[in-house]
């Protein structure tokens, strides 16, 4: 369903354009932003989904023009899906194009999904505590917690169901710590590849378990846990995962995409996919973060990767280094240099050591009008040099990437501690 509103005229300019809105089964207040295409002033609409209430910020309601035809700039906003700014007025709504360029399984999954990260978003303080409890150790208000979303989540989730699991505080460290795991998949769900997600857990068990007994491994996993990595791994992650939770809605759309398999078409010059956002700063760190703890945990995918090919986590395969501790020392760029197993490789062709750089120096700029960002990465004296061009949808893309390979690297985390503990 579509709210028509009708002809709108920038406050600052006057400018105006014709707006619709696409509902999204969010239930609870929905906020968009606006750039106007002439003075880039920004303007926000707020509906209010129980009452259809909406109120305008920086936009006047213009009752001068009478047709459709008479706007040369047509917006029509959703929530859930890509927004789409047309030159004039387009007959279609973004549900409607989101459903021309993917199947029914794909609009299926994103509707489970967005269901999904509505009751997690309506239960954050409840999730945020769970981290909490299970950095204390703290598990009877933590199985509680889970149980509680769960009975909430279950319509949705292809979690296992945590009710028959009949998880008890006093049980051994093994139940728990697996449990806590099926609570992770099933709070992380809606912004992962399910069915690669489990893929991908089995697959690096076997080869876990395939290198264990014959090679350096336990050593390797003994001198990570002597240095408390899996720990602080487990730990900076975990906050990470909330950070994603509260910017959800901007994630939205990028994940339709991602799931249907059309950002691979979405690199172009003019890309017709915009997010309505307030600014690039609110997730901005978001990635730079991910890409910080991909970085540090590089130290356990180059030892898994040296004993694999060399059989020794201390031989790196061009003996410009001689140990893991000098490898830890490394910048990014130059970690990924020395990685040469398949395992783990195409999930780290997401790190992007540029983007990371120019935003822990706010070396960025961001056109508000066309959805572009810049990242400086090279520059010259006072002058900012070269830099990366991606547009924001690509970035965002980009970023759940990044966290997939986090996730992943977080339940092989979880999944040692378990085994090692």
């Amino acid at each position: 369903m579509n709210l028509n509103l009708g002809g709108l005229s920038c406050s600052d300019c006057g400018e105006a354009f014709i707006c619709s809105i696409g509902l999204s089964n969010k239930r609870t207040m929905q906020k968009f932003f606006i750039t106007c295409k002439n003075c880039e002033a920004q303007s926000f609409i707020t509906l209010d989904v129980q009452s259809r209430k909406i109120s305008y910020d920086g936009l006047i309601q213009n009752k001068d023009k009478t047709t459709l035809f008479d706007y040369k700039r047509g917006l029509r906003l959703h929530l859930d899906f890509p927004v789409f700014d047309t030159p004039g007025w387009s007959p279609f709504s973004p549900f409607i194009i989101s459903s021309m360029i993917s199947s029914d399984k794909s609009l299926g999954l994103h509707s489970k999904n967005t269901h999904l990260l509505n009751v997690l978003n309506e239960n954050k303080r409840e999730i945020k505590n769970i981290f909490k409890f299970y950095k204390n150790n703290n598990w009877k208000p933590l199985i509680k917690n889970s149980i509680d979303i769960y009975k909430k989540l279950y319509l949705y989730t292809s979690s296992p169901d945590l009710l028959s699991l009949k998880i008890r505080d006093n049980d051994d460290d093994i139940t728990k710590g697996f449990f806590f795991i099926d609570v992770l998949n099933m709070l992380q769900e809606p912004f992962l590849d399910i069915k690669k997600n489990e893929e991908t857990y089995l697959d690096d068990e076997q080869h876990l378990k395939k290198i264990f007994s014959s090679s350096n491994l336990p050593e390797l996993l003994s001198t990570l846990r002597n240095d408390n990595f899996f720990d602080t791994q487990i730990s900076d992650i975990n906050k990470i995962y909330m950070s994603l939770l509260n910017h959800e809605e901007l994630l939205r759309p990028a994940l339709f995409l991602v799931n249907s398999g059309i950002n691979g078409t979405n690199n172009k010059e003019k890309n017709p996919f915009k997010i309505s956002i307030e600014d690039f700063n609110s997730i901005a760190d978001i990635f730079k973060n991910i890409t910080e703890v991909l970085s540090r945990s590089l130290t356990f995918v180059i030892g898994v990767n040296n004993i694999n090919m060399r059989g020794d986590f201390n031989k790196f395969h061009n003996h410009k280094i001689n140990t893991i501790s000098e490898y830890n020392k490394l910048d990014l760029a130059t970690k990924l240099k020395y990685v040469d197993d398949n395992w783990f490789k195409n999930e780290i062709k997401s790190l992007d050591n540029r983007i990371r750089n120019s935003i822990a120096h706010f070396n960025w700029d961001f056109d508000e009008k066309n959805q572009n960002i810049y990242f400086y990465y090279k520059n010259s004296g006072l002058k900012r040099g070269k830099n990366k061009k991606i547009n924001l949808v690509d970035y965002i893309i980009k970023l759940i990437e990044s966290f997939r390979a986090m996730h992943r690297l977080n339940l092989i985390y979880l999944s040692v501690k378990i085994n090692i503990s």
